[in-house]
């Protein structure tokens, strides 16, 4: 992915981070309702089904653990997104869309699979399906 492609996926991913930002938190899953702590799963799950939507194919989901606090992003060959790395008290971004992330490589990394909502219990599917309608209504 050249440098505009990079970029034009991060105002994507930050627009989306947006979004959530925007929602009434009562209005989402409990798993949002201290975003971004506590739910980088989920994000990252309604995140990767939108990219798809948006026709960016089908992205890994990782998850790791730094400092034994628990978290999760995206990867396609060798970018990196992450939509709630700001839960962390050592990264002021609140995305992160880029080739290589050094800060990402610090975590020990725990699985590593493909992405898709299909991989959840039905209930579990239908409730992420709903804040993912309430997140991406607000995306200008």
């Amino acid at each position: 992915m050249n440098e505009l492609e990079l970029y034009k996926l991060f105002k994507v991913v930050l627009n989306f981070r947006k979004a959530i930002d925007k929602c009434d938190n009562s209005e989402l899953s409990v798993s949002f309702k201290n975003f971004p702590k506590g739910n980088c799963s989920d994000a990252v799950l309604i995140l990767a089904h939108y990219l798809k939507e948006k026709g960016y194919g089908e992205f890994d989901y990782v998850s790791g653990e730094r400092w034994n606090v628990p978290h999760a992003w995206l990867v396609m060959d060798k970018v990196v997104i992450d939509i709630s790395c700001d839960k962390f008290e050592d990264q002021e971004n609140k995305v992160i869309v880029t080739a290589n992330s050094k800060w990402h490589d610090e975590f020990i990394t725990e699985v590593r699979q493909k992405t898709s909502l299909n991989m959840l219990e039905p209930e579990i599917k239908e409730t992420l399906l709903n804040c993912y309608q309430k997140i991406i209504e607000g995306i200008v």
